[in-house]
């Protein structure tokens, strides 16, 4: 297995296990209608945090195992799969983005209410939620496919 590979596959597994919890956490808090924007933004910060430190982490651990390719450039094949993996991502962070611009009409006429009497920052959160999503969403879009690309050769 490249070791590109395998850094695709510590991407995925960071992103699911530390994404995945913010937003189930930050989905849950709401739901409770118990949300608290400082509290929210303490969860992001730790998100980011720990999903650096993990991808860091074990990216050292990938390449000390496996030291001669760490060091070995990328082939032509392997920057073709990277090119075909981000443009994927990029649809995918391009259309998010677009849906958060297109739906806030929508929340703030709605009157969320998510947030005791502050509406704006209720569509301010969500929208800045939405973001993140999107980014989230296109990094594991962008592991998701160098994977397969590795897999099936191309």
């Amino acid at each position: 297995m490249p070791l590109r590979e395998k850094t695709a596959w510590v991407s995925v597994a960071t992103t699911l296990l530390v994404w995945g919890w913010y937003f189930a956490a930050a989905a849950g808090e709401i739901a409770d209608g118990r949300a608290d924007a400082g509290e929210l933004l303490g969860m992001f910060v730790g998100a980011v945090v720990l999903s650096i430190l993990l991808e860091v982490v074990l990216a050292i651990v990938v390449a000390v195992v496996a030291p001669r390719d760490a060091d070995a450039p990328a082939d032509e094949r392997e920057r073709l799969i990277a090119l075909k993996a981000t443009s994927a991502a990029y649809w995918v962070l391009s259309l998010g983005v677009t849906a958060v611009a297109l739906s806030a009409p929508f929340l703030s006429v709605a009157g969320l209410g998510w947030f005791e009497g502050r509406p704006e920052r209720d569509l301010a959160f969500v929208a800045a939620n939405g973001i993140i999503f999107a980014l989230v969403l296109a990094e594991l879009v962008k592991a998701a496919g160098l994977i397969i690309l590795y897999r099936r050769g191309v």
